[in-house]
């Protein structure tokens, strides 16, 4: 999986890579949580699935929040709504 957070912009790109080139690819806003700093709220804003060479767009459903855990130069863990837990390194 490949993670693009962009915060300065507001937005976020998930992107699960599959074989020959296709992958499905999540687009999200992102915004800090105000009550709480360690928190950002995202929601869906895009989706779509690519298979070899046919794209086809999906609905873009669902919202919720993530939270920083731990936070240095190549390492990001965070915990999120769904009760999951990303670790995410630097490429």
């Amino acid at each position: 999986m490949i993670d693009v957070c962009q915060p300065r912009s507001g937005t976020l790109e998930n992107r699960i890579l599959f074989e020959e080139d296709s992958y499905l690819r999540v687009g999200s806003s992102l915004a800090p949580d105000e009550a709480d700093g360690k928190r950002f709220n995202f929601k869906f804003s895009s989706c779509s699935l690519k298979w070899k060479n046919f794209e086809v767009p999906l609905p873009p459903v669902g919202a919720g929040w993530g939270e920083l855990v731990y936070l240095d130069e190549d390492l990001r863990i965070q915990r999120d709504s769904r009760c999951a837990i990303l670790v995410a390194s630097k490429m």
